[in-house]
């Protein structure tokens, strides 16, 4: 498992979808974790977990494809064209492990249902 750098970008307000492919998993997933904050010292602003915004959809050999689902909902509190930092770290039993980072901008949205509709 090499940890890799991925960035994106989607718009404040939409639900994002994302497929992610781990590869060279050697280790059984137990727990998963996508944390997404504006610095390492902030606090958690979106995190997901397996069963909870991180689905396993496939696994084939040491290869798995994970959906990511962040809700429309998530990010109606934080600011648009910011740069977010996020990583996603693997358990299985005692071991832990960072396998991806990178970072998230959330693009500037202008229908918001939360407050206008």
């Amino acid at each position: 498992m090499d940890k890799n750098v991925e960035n994106f970008e989607f718009y404040r307000g939409d639900t994002y979808v994302r497929n992610i492919v781990l590869e060279n998993v050697h280790v059984p997933i137990d727990e998963m974790y996508l944390t997404i904050r504006s610095n390492d010292k902030a606090k958690v602003l979106i995190q997901k977990k397996l069963g909870k915004g991180l689905e396993v959809v496939s696994k084939e050999d040491t290869t798995y494809r994970i959906f990511l689902t962040i809700e429309a909902t998530d990010t109606d509190d934080m600011q648009a064209d910011y740069e977010y930092f996020y990583d996603l770290e693997l358990i299985s039993g005692r071991k832990k492990r960072t396998i991806l980072e990178g970072t998230v901008i959330l693009a500037t949205d202008y229908t918001r249902t939360r407050n206008e509709v």
